[in-house]
């Protein structure tokens, strides 16, 4: 795909051109644009057309250009400017600029048209398919005419089957191609293009040619038949760009060249050096110089090609650039005379040159008599004085020795051929390496220069020349820091020690090698007077260890460090593929490495209560667990939603206990999920002792005062904050924290109240480990192993700031290298043989303080009323009062506010909600709302508004033609939320686009939610898609929820209309009064 940039485009015009083009482009006056690829120069091009709107009474301008990748090839335009400016006209670069922006977009559409072509001729040819089954043979002859000073190049060709005829009107032959009309040769042949069809090479050369036509087109559009002058006859002219095209085209196949009406029926262009000849002699005191066999012909103005011999030569460019001054001097004069004064001049620059560039060289005696024609051997002698170093460097001829800086100009008997690209190669490596120069010799001063050429220079030099020390230099010492050793052992008080040693350097001198390695310096000078090369893998490796470990500078005097253990994982990951350093373990630091990679075979075995309920994928996140316990590692579980973070947590806590009973342990969540933490410890592990810290500040005391006698306790972010000194005393087992994303901020109280808390180990659970910064990472990483991930001033110095603002891969590398170890995270894509294809579970969500004193003041008043009224009117007059008084209430559940007026309390579900989907949306999710109350929806509206969040609207109210509109974006990528009314929405819809759905309130018939899931779960659903139930604690969606699983056969039996009258017509008098319970 072409795509020019901006400062290539602005190349091809001056700056004023060019601001007047984008204008042009801006104010979108290009009208009837068109492209095509078309091929050249073994490249694909863009052909561009247009026409651009003049200003004022202007008529359009027709404007048409070809261009390749870097190049315009072929540009035309009709406006008056178009050879006037220096550079293109603004029309030209306006489509330029529409290119550069347009490019993909280009790419895509001829795309689309190749597919609509396909399909149309697959269209048009059904039933009736004619294949061409004859290939024709084309002949070409390239024709080359002089016209006083200049030449002109022409095609002709010969077509047809067995015999070739004459193309006698290329125009009409062209024409022929485009209209697909058949076109007569003569009486035994007929071009017809259903029967005939050309090679792949033909076609290339006729793709030329119909370029040319085109060309030619728009001059005689413009300016009269007179002025199409590419066609005259059975000629086609070449301009020089299709010229270049078609002799690539040429290359390798004979054909016919009529050149100055000379004919050669078996010319070929080849890709090889002009066959050169020379002889030099000595006459009349000059050196002379002939070319012994003819001059080529220049066949292109450029020279890159060349006529000799019947054969068109394309040379190298080396060859080219040194053969044109001689080709120049010998095609003005038969022979180039030099005075035999200048011998040298001509020994070192032309006489190297014929060799170079020739395949036979020959010289008279009486020239070869004062040549010295032996092969370069170049010595260089280097010494140190003080802290400079210098070199002599001596070329060697036989027994002439030149200094490059001193040349006598002494006359000697003999003068040597010089070696000059060979000289130029070593002069140019020591300028590489920042050598000077005086009048004798070459000299280098700086530190950094002489490490640099040192270490790399004098390597390369070798390959060139033979090379000599004086003992002065040879005493330089310079210390490789390739051989780094490190010993890295596990103790018998488990904790981890790292020994380190670099060969030339003392334990006193490491904090200035480091230092000098943090400044970026290439080297350090050492207090021997030698040096330490700093650049390699090795060194950087064990200086970057030793700062992200934040290891004190006093410890390297030792050059011995103590570390927690956890650590172990981290550097064995950064040391195992560096080469340079010899690494040195310990048995049980090998034990403790290879035990945790084989941490998913490890035989902790799962509770027997949970084995067929755990997945494969939650069974490893049990071992994952139990291993990291094992080494008293913390980690994060960080599975996406709906995987079951919680089961495995559950899983591992039932495992500790029925290995100890005395374990106790601590679960701290978000207030709207206490419930749901009980619910399921009490469905997948009911014999552990379960206990919520909840009530007031008396009653939690004396809970957690008892708190031996239960396994596990559950509590909230805002209560551990209160309670905090109430658990300073007890050491738990284990302490999990739910929603870890709550302590992110590590100056919060939530924060630092649960760092506090005394346990053997941590874990976090959490669906987004990282919503906005890396601090948030290092915050639960503080709760999970303090001190693992430094300070958090240290953190943010050497990882965050790093990494945020400068966008340092290698500090990143590093942090994932720390972090890996200790987080499990799984996408549903990546378990999704496992899963089922709809997932579905409930929340349980606790009324705010508001609503509970609400719903109770409620469900008191209707209690007495819908009593009264059964007494007055019996139990099946009453159920429209019933109906209206179960409404309130789930209306109180959702949000108090869409039926009470100036209600300012909080909705605990509309805040679990939101939470919800922030999470989910963090992780890529796209979410269907489902509720029965609109004025819900609305509410839940405007909450997603003042969050940014893109989103749909779809109810009762949505008109069918809108409501297709509405679901063909959302399935086409717009938007994360579908806020959908149940009634409206619940059937009859496709919305492959969601993989979670969330049924904000319970419908009284199951069948109905499950219609309204399957509008995301159904054919052409590519993922596995989770059905999410919020309900209210204590409520009347908790009664309608276990009624629905309760009666669910008799539920899922009800076909007819789903509603709050079908589903209390089958319920009994017990049934409902118990809804007001």
């Amino acid at each position: 795909m072409i795509n020019l940039s901006i400062d290539k485009i602005k190349s091809f015009t001056n700056d004023i051109v060019y601001k007047r083009a984008m204008q042009t482009y801006e104010e979108n006056r290009i009208k009837d644009f068109d492209f095509e690829i078309i091929e050249g120069l073994g490249e694909e091009l863009y052909k561009l057309k247009a026409n651009v709107e003049g200003y004022l009474d202007e008529d359009d301008f027709y404007t048409t250009v070809i261009v390749s990748k870097n190049n315009i090839l072929q540009s035309y335009c009709s406006c008056e400017n178009n050879y006037g400016y220096k550079g293109h006209c603004k029309h030209i670069i306006s489509l330029l600029i529409k290119l550069h922006f347009n490019s993909k977009g280009m790419y895509i559409e001829l795309n689309r048209r190749s597919i609509d072509k396909l399909i149309a001729n697959i269209k048009h040819g059904s039933g009736n398919l004619s294949i061409p089954e004859i290939e024709l043979n084309m002949d070409v002859i390239l024709c080359v005419e002089k016209d006083y000073n200049k030449q002109n190049y022409s095609l002709e060709l010969k077509v047809g089957e067995k015999q070739q005829y004459i193309v006698k009107n290329m125009k009409k032959f062209i024409n022929s191609i485009n209209e697909k009309e058949e076109l007569e040769f003569g009486k035994n042949f007929i071009l017809n293009h259903k029967q005939h069809y050309f090679n792949e090479k033909d076609l290339k050369l006729i793709e030329i040619i119909k370029d040319i036509y085109e060309f030619n087109a728009i001059n005689e559009s413009y300016y009269g038949s007179s002025q199409g002058f590419l066609f005259k006859g059975k000629k086609v002219y070449l301009p020089e760009n299709h010229l270049k095209r078609v002799l690539e085209i040429l290359e390798n196949k004979n054909f016919n060249l009529k050149f100055h009406n000379e004919d050669y029926p078996s010319c070929k262009i080849v890709n090889e050096e002009l066959p050169l000849k020379f002889n030099i002699k000595n006459e009349k005191n000059n050196i002379v110089i002939n070319q012994t066999n003819k001059l080529p012909i220049p066949f292109t103005k450029d020279g890159k090609y060349f006529f000799y011999n019947e054969v068109i030569y394309k040379p190298s460019n080396t060859q080219i650039e040194l053969y044109r001054g001689l080709f120049n001097s010998l095609r003005k004069e038969s022979q180039i005379s030099i005075n035999k004064d200048y011998i040298e001049e001509v020994a070192k620059f032309i006489i190297p040159a014929i060799k170079n560039i020739s395949t036979e060289v020959s010289m008279d005696n009486n020239v070869k008599e004062g040549l010295i024609d032996e092969a370069l051997k170049a010595e260089i002698y280097f010494d140190k004085i003080d802290d400079v170093i210098t070199c002599e460097l001596i070329f060697n001829y036989g027994d002439i020795k030149i200094n490059p800086l001193n040349e006598s100009n002494e006359k000697t008997e003999k003068v040597a051929i010089r070696d000059l690209t060979n000289e130029n190669k070593i002069i140019d490596l020591l300028k590489h390496y920042s050598f000077q120069k005086n009048s004798k010799e070459y000299f280098l001063e700086e530190e950094e220069q002489l490490l640099e050429f040192i270490s790399v220079g004098i390597e390369e030099l070798e390959k060139l020349c033979e090379i000599f020390y004086s003992n002065s230099f040879k005493n330089i010492k310079i210390y490789s820091s390739s051989n780094v050793k490190t010993s890295l052992r596990i103790n018998d008080k488990d904790l981890l020690e790292f020994d380190f040693n670099i060969e030339g350097v003392e334990n006193n001198e490491l904090k200035d090698v480091f230092d000098a390695i943090k400044i970026k310096k290439n080297y350090c000078r050492l207090k021997n007077g030698g040096f330490i090369l700093l650049n390699s893998l090795g060194i950087n490796d064990l200086s970057e260890t030793i700062e992200y470990l934040n290891i004190k500078s006093s410890d390297l005097l030792n050059a011995s460090v103590t570390l927690p253990k956890y650590n172990a994982l981290y550097l064995n990951e950064k040391l195992k593929n560096n080469n340079e350093i010899i690494v040195e373990r310990n048995k049980n630091f090998r034990e403790t490495i290879n035990n945790f990679k084989e941490i998913y075979e490890n035989d902790f075995k799962v509770p027997k209560n949970l084995e067929k309920t755990l997945r494969d994928y939650q069974k490893i996140g049990f071992k994952w667990l139990r291993s990291l316990d094992e080494f008293k590692f913390g980690g994060i579980l960080a599975d996406e939603m709906g995987l079951g973070k919680t089961l495995q947590a559950a899983s591992f806590i039932n495992s500790k206990i029925e290995e100890n009973s005395k374990n106790i342990f601590m679960v701290i969540c978000p207030t709207s999920l206490v419930y749901n933490w009980e619910s399921e410890f009490k469905k997948f592990t009911p014999d552990l002792k379960t206990t919520l810290v909840s009530g007031s500040k008396d009653l939690r005391e004396k809970i957690i005062k008892d708190i031996k006698d239960e396994d596990v306790i559950i509590t909230s972010y805002p209560l551990i904050r209160n309670d905090i000194e109430l658990y300073k005393d007890i050491c738990f087992s284990a302490v999990f924290i739910d929603e870890a994303q709550n302590i992110k901020n590590p100056n919060s109280q939530s924060a630092k109240a649960v760092k506090t808390i005394n346990s053997k180990v941590n874990f976090a659970i959490t669906g987004t480990p990282l919503e906005n910064s890396l601090t948030e990472l290092w915050s639960i990483f503080d709760f999970i192993m303090p001190g693992y991930l430094l300070s958090h001033s240290k953190f943010s110095k050497i990882y965050e700031t790093p990494i945020v603002k400068n966008g340092d891969n290698k500090a990143l590398l590093e942090l994932n290298r720390h972090v890996k170890p200790f987080v499990l995270r799984r996408l549903k894509k990546d378990v999704a043989l496992e899963l089922p294809p709809k997932i579905e579970h409930k929340i349980i969500v606790d009324l705010s303080e508001e609503q509970k004193k609400l719903y109770a003041s409620y469900v008191a008043a209707y209690k007495e009323e819908i009593n009264e009224e059964i007494r007055k009117n019996g139990f099946g007059k009453s159920r429209i009062k019933i109906l209206s008084a179960l409404t309130r209430l789930r209306q109180i559940c959702c949000e108090p506010s869409i039926f009470i007026e100036n209600f300012e309390g909080t909705s605990a579900k509309m805040e679990a909600l939101m939470e919800l989907i922030e999470t989910s949306i963090e992780e890529n999710h796209r979410i269907l709302i489902f509720s029965q109350f609109t004025s819900a929806l609305k509410v839940i509206e405007d909450n997603i508004k003042k969050r940014k969040i893109k989103y749909l609207y779809l109810d009762g109210k949505t008109k069918s033609q809108d409501r297709i509109n509405l679901v063909q974006e959302f399935n086409e990528g717009y938007g994360s939320i579908f806020l959908i009314s149940l009634k409206a929405g619940g059937t009859g819809l496709n919305l492959t686009g969601a993989d979670t759905v969330i049924h904000y309130d319970p419908w009284w018939n199951p069948a109905v939610e499950d219609q309204a899931s399957d509008r995301a779960h159904r054919i052409g659903q590519k993922k596995n898609v989770e059905v999410i139930k919020l309900i209210t604690k204590g409520t009347i969606e908790e009664k309608i929820f276990e009624l629905q699983e309760k009666k669910k056969e008799i539920f899922n039996n009800v076909m007819d209309e789903a509603s709050e009258q079908n589903f209390i017509a089958k319920m009994d008098e017990e049934d409902l009064i118990d809804l007001f319970v």
